[in-house]
């Protein structure tokens, strides 16, 4: 957890981050405002869980199998 969590800081938060609040950042200079991060948090975090679920993909017998719960 704590590899995932220092490669997840490297690799994705602090590119977004360094997009949105510095000065030649391309989200900085298309007028993004930001300034308590809650941008940074929900780009990094809405990316995570769209790759999660491609990564993951279907449940097994989708569409034929119907999901009901009882």
């Amino acid at each position: 957890m704590c590899l995932f969590m220092f490669l997840f800081h490297l690799l994705v938060y602090c590119p977004i981050a360094h997009s949105i609040w510095h000065p030649l950042g391309f989200l900085y200079e298309l007028g993004d405002l930001d300034f308590a991060g809650g941008n940074v948090v929900h780009i990094s975090s809405g990316v995570a869980g769209l790759v999660s679920s491609i990564i993951i993909g279907n449940r097994r017998g989708f569409p034929e199998e119907k999901f009901k719960y009882e």
